[in-house]
């Protein structure tokens, strides 16, 4: 009979087997084991661990060798960590999972500091934000090392990416690399109660971008005037509102990357609209998702939408779940696609 508190002691969990992956807790009773793969909303139905021993429990899955889950242990509201992995990561709501990676989860990830790689220059400052919710709005301009003119990547959520996706390490690397060419990046915040309203389709946030934030841009590093030379990056409600404004405005955006974006609420189907019924405007559409979250279906069908409309659009499906990690380790994919050298 296998020990598996043993062995949870000594190599830390979950306990990887080929493919397998093993939970262990210690205790008189078994929490629930949440995550990505189950979904995190209390009606979601969890991982239920069974007693493999007197007073350890386990739970056990099979995944792809390039898996990347984040968990929690939870006793009702309660949420706990796993006692024998110190591999912890902000959630972006206020706590911290546990998470897992198969042994090729984390193969190509950038995000990390090279010696070899130029780093770009970082300004950040407050404009002036029109009709949205309070009238200014945070940036972080991200300039490369090289010299311009440069496309310019516009980022929804950008002090996510700033900060946990580390986007400008990412740039920073691969143009060292030469895989791409020098990008600069603008990385915007959106009001932290009006997320929703400002990326569910609007034309405020659109307006914002092109008649604000662009010429903002310009007046500080030089950009390339080429039609749809620039790029909108977004993740979940950011991938919307990246499509919609690329969609909506072609002859500036020619480039969007959109990673699980949120297709799935009835409010966002506007988006589906004018995919199927606008001309079909000169844009290549990278789209991403987490095969471990709720919105794998809705960014399918939003996939077959532009591809019975003629778009240009890659698509790719990761195994992983609605966190960014799992973003950090597909940007380099579109990246690449999109303005690959």
């Amino acid at each position: 009979m296998t020990d598996w508190l043993a062995r949870a002691r000594a190599e830390g969990t979950p306990l990887i087997d080929g493919a397998t992956a093993t939970f262990v807790w210690p205790g008189d009773t078994a929490p629930i084991l949440r995550s990505d793969m189950t979904g995190w909303w209390p009606g979601a139905e969890p991982w239920r661990m069974t007693e493999s021993a007197p007073g350890v429990w386990t739970y056990s899955l099979e995944l792809p060798s390039d898996a990347y889950v984040e968990y929690g242990y939870f006793y009702g509201d309660a949420k706990l960590r796993d006692p024998f992995n110190p591999r912890l990561v902000p959630n972006g709501l206020g706590s911290l999972n546990n998470y897992l990676a198969m042994p090729d989860a984390l193969t190509g990830l950038q995000n990390g500091h090279r010696s070899d790689a130029p780093v770009g220059h970082i300004i950040g400052d407050e404009i002036t934000a029109g009709m949205l919710t309070g009238g200014r709005r945070g940036v972080a301009l991200y300039q490369p090392a090289a010299p311009g003119p440069y496309p310019l990547l516009v980022v929804f959520d950008g002090k996510d990416y700033l900060e946990r996706a580390l986007l400008p390490t990412m740039l920073d690397n691969m143009i060292a690399d030469g895989v791409i060419p020098p990008l600069a990046a603008v990385m915007v915040n959106n009001h932290p109660e009006a997320r929703i309203a400002e990326y569910a389709c609007s034309e405020a946030t659109s307006t914002f971008v092109v008649e604000t934030l662009l010429p903002w841009v310009g007046k500080r590093i030089p950009l390339v005037d080429t039609p749809g030379a620039h790029a909108v990056v977004g993740a979940s409600m950011g991938g919307l509102i990246s499509l919609f404004i690329g969609l909506r405005a072609p002859e500036l955006f020619g480039h969007i990357l959109s990673q699980s974006g949120a297709f799935g609420w009835p409010r966002n189907q506007l988006v589906f609209t004018l995919a199927k019924l606008t001309p079909r405007p000169p844009v290549r559409v990278y789209l991403s998702v987490g095969e471990y979250e709720s919105l794998y279906k809705p960014n399918g069908r939003m996939r077959d939408t532009l591809q019975e409309a003629g778009y240009d659009t890659k698509y790719r499906a990761f195994h992983a779940g609605h966190n960014y990690t799992a973003w950090s380790l597909d940007l380099p994919h579109g990246l690449r696609w999109l303005y690959g050298t």
